[in-house]
């Protein structure tokens, strides 16, 4: 308690401590309404009317958890707008080819009585449709010529028998008709070991048919038996390897001014052989007679050539191009009918006698 002698001491104290204050000394930079000039650095103190007891560290409030962005809409499902197959049809061949390999791994991975019974039924049905389907095309045959292969060739024993007999003298006048400068060309080589039989065969088949032959050596040497002024060297290879020629012996038939065809490439152990590649070569390089040629190629007879072939692959084109230009509604694609009915002419027009 301040005595009297105090009072004027302890007054100026105060009056002292007042004016400090009110000058911005230490005590003014007091939290709360005191502090005027209170910066940024006292965020902490701005709910000034909460008070001290109240206050919260903003490092020490949790933040709120952010709300989930909502999930996109879902796509709208569209109707399916293909069209589903139509059912196959009960005991078709698509029908079959679908049920039947499952039957039948069914019928083998379980063999019960039901299974195998059921897989035995389904090869039943395929067994019965194939004999049908025999069966109409023994008649479609039968009915039309053109399908026929007894027409064409005909397969009975005495026919058959003819038609050979026929073949034979048009094979002997054929090679008969060759021209009188007409050879057979052998290319040998004196290292070759089936040269010598190469030679014995074209020599036996040069006899027959009263051809010339001619031994033409690769390397130099004239072959064993061969006769005076029979052989000729091949310089180089010169000619062999013009004609094409991959090895030796190398029998050719070369009828002058340009036709030459190889006969045999290697050795050939019967003149049959020698005889029917030699004939084979003269149809090729045209030196057979359209009479004879029709009597050789008997087989040939109502079978459609290559340009018979691209002939109606043409017209087929051009009908169904002319189809859907009219605008009929189908693509511009041959159908079987187009194709049928070209074909059909093509081998009619041809002879079947």
């Amino acid at each position: 308690m301040f005595t009297r002698r105090d009072r004027p001491c302890c007054a100026r104290w105060l009056a002292a401590a007042l004016a400090f204050a009110l000058s911005g000394g230490a005590f003014g930079q007091l939290p709360g309404p005191y502090n005027a000039n209170r910066g940024n650095d006292l965020g902490r103190f701005k709910k000034d009317t909460e008070g001290w007891y109240f206050y919260k560290d903003p490092k020490e409030i949790a933040p709120k958890p952010l709300e989930p962005a909502p999930p996109p809409p879902l796509p709208e499902a569209k109707p399916d707008s293909a069209p589903h197959p139509p059912p196959l049809r009960p005991m078709s061949v698509a029908w079959v080819q679908k049920h039947l390999p499952i039957v039948r791994d069914a019928a083998i991975d379980d063999p019960t009585p039901a299974n195998v019974r059921m897989y035995l039924y389904m090869q039943r049905i395929m067994l019965d449709k194939a004999e049908n389907f025999t069966k109409a095309a023994v008649l479609a045959g039968t009915s039309d010529p053109s399908l026929n292969e007894d027409v064409r060739i005909p397969k009975a024993t005495g026919l058959a028998m003819a038609q050979d007999n026929r073949q034979r003298a048009a094979r002997l006048a054929a090679i008969r008709s060759l021209p009188k400068s007409a050879a057979i060309w052998v290319f040998v080589d004196s290292k070759c070991i089936y040269c010598e039989t190469g030679v014995v065969m074209a020599r036996r088949l040069a006899k027959a048919h009263q051809l010339e032959l001619r031994l033409i050596s690769v390397d130099g040497v004239a072959p064993k038996g061969a006769l005076p002024g029979e052989t000729l060297f091949d310089k180089n290879r010169a000619a062999f390897k013009r004609f094409g020629l991959k090895l030796v012996p190398a029998t050719l038939i070369v009828a002058p001014p340009d036709k030459i065809g190889v006969i045999a490439h290697g050795a050939v152990s019967d003149v049959g052989t020698m005889e029917s590649n030699l004939l084979v070569a003269m149809l090729s390089l045209k030196l057979v007679s359209d009479d004879l040629r029709a009597v050789l190629e008997t087989r040939d007879k109502g079978l459609l050539t290559v340009e018979q072939i691209k002939e109606a692959e043409t017209q087929s084109l051009a009908s169904a191009k002319q189809r859907a230009d009219e605008g009929d509604g189908r693509p511009a694609e041959a159908t079987p009918d187009e194709v049928v009915r070209y074909v059909s002419t093509l081998i009619e027009k041809q002879s079947l006698r």
